[in-house]
């Protein structure tokens, strides 16, 4: 499983930054955060410098165009292992960023798809009314919840994805959350090294990660759109 530190985000920011000529760093009110927003003006990323590990130390939000409403958003604490947020950001940009942006329907297929990784890996999951959860294999302490009542509304305060590790469910170490239409190729890409852990074993022999080629059957489909006001 992922090793106990959360590893330095501050240099995960800058290799991204550096190694993605299609991302830019745009300056904000405050010296505490820093943005990376893709060239198409639709996929942004928000970093708290001095976040406290409680805290939210990433915000990425994907809006309809420059200047359209939020479609989707998700959130970090400052513990999320350094190596999932890497593949986090990383499928950000492994496709068109318009696609991505536009995020996927929720439906039992973008559930199944997302999730496929935590199946392959032998997690078991549990239907608990409005929660679908799935554990890690062998009481490792890591799991993914969904949350079908956060999903019915476009603009839901409740997580609708929850990915967490560390500590037990009601008080992990970490934790990752998704909005209601978050792509569900960026979900699968993160459940994927969720469910893999880093290990040097994993490192060394594990498949590239999936990418838009690889996985045609879940590219992005397009949210509905909501028609109340527009949230940046």
């Amino acid at each position: 499983m992922h090793a106990a530190g959360a590893g330095d985000h501050e240099a995960l920011l800058k290799d991204f930054l550096e190694s993605h000529g299609e991302w830019e760093k745009w300056r904000t009110r405050s010296d505490e955060t820093t943005l990376a927003v893709h060239e198409s003006l639709v996929l942004r990323a928000e970093f708290v410098h001095e976040a406290d590990p409680d805290d939210t130390q990433w915000k990425i939000a994907a809006y309809e165009s420059p200047v359209g409403e939020r479609l989707w958003h998700a959130t970090a604490s400052a513990t999320v292992p350094v190596e999932i947020m890497r593949v986090l950001l990383d499928s950000l940009a492994s496709t068109d960023a318009v696609e991505i942006a536009a995020g996927s329907q929720v439906s039992e297929a973008t559930i199944s798809d997302a999730t496929r990784p935590l199946a392959d890996a032998g997690w078991e999951h549990t239907v608990d009314g409005r929660w679908i959860r799935w554990q890690a294999p062998k009481d490792h302490p890591s799991g993914v919840q969904f949350d079908a009542f956060a999903a019915q509304s476009h603009h839901s305060p409740l997580p609708a994805w929850t990915f967490w590790g560390g500590g037990a469910a009601d008080t992990p170490r970490w934790t990752l959350h998704f909005s209601p239409h978050a792509a569900a190729s960026v979900l699968q890409d993160v459940a994927f090294e969720v469910a893999h852990g880093l290990t040097q074993r994993h490192l060394e022999s594990r498949p590239r990660r999936l990418n838009a080629l690889s996985r045609p059957d879940i590219r992005a489909q397009p949210a509905p759109r909501a028609s109340s006001a527009r949230s940046r």
